[in-house]
């Protein structure tokens, strides 16, 4: 869902209306674009690796 959400067709005004640390970078918005232009199953293959990462990521040691 992150992926989608943050998804829209103008990202300076999206970038602008946050703080720096918060924007962006110019390959997160290739990104961004390359998931748009994805089928509906590739889309669903790569959000569920992603919530798998954050998954694995936010497990105690």
């Amino acid at each position: 869902m992150l992926l989608e959400s943050i998804a829209v067709d103008r990202p300076d005004e999206l970038n602008s209306a946050l703080p720096r640390e918060q924007c962006l970078t110019p390959q997160e918005w290739l990104l961004i674009r390359l998931y748009r232009q994805l089928e509906e199953r590739e889309q669903w293959f790569i959000r569920r690796a992603v919530e798998g990462l954050i998954a694995k990521d936010s497990m105690p040691d």
